[in-house]
């Protein structure tokens, strides 16, 4: 599916648009698909910074999708 150019594409919408391309080119059967799309866990963490004098603080995400033994 392609998108209009004057549309702004979310992060969410943009990782689902490669997705669903990549899967158009693999004889993969539906169900299996949205096993694959939909994600087991997602953590959050936030950890401060201190960059010249100043405290930053940042906020980071990880998705994870299959439960499988790492590394693979």
């Amino acid at each position: 599916m392609a998108v209009p150019p004057d549309k702004e594409v979310s992060f969410l919408e943009s990782v689902n648009l490669s997705f669903d391309a990549a899967l158009a080119t693999l004889d993969i059967p539906e169900g299996m698909a949205q096993y694959i799309k939909n994600v087991n866990n997602v953590y959050q963490v936030r950890f401060p910074v201190k960059i010249n004098g100043q405290v930053e603080n940042f906020v980071g995400w990880r998705s994870v999708h299959s439960d499988h033994q790492l590394p693979a």
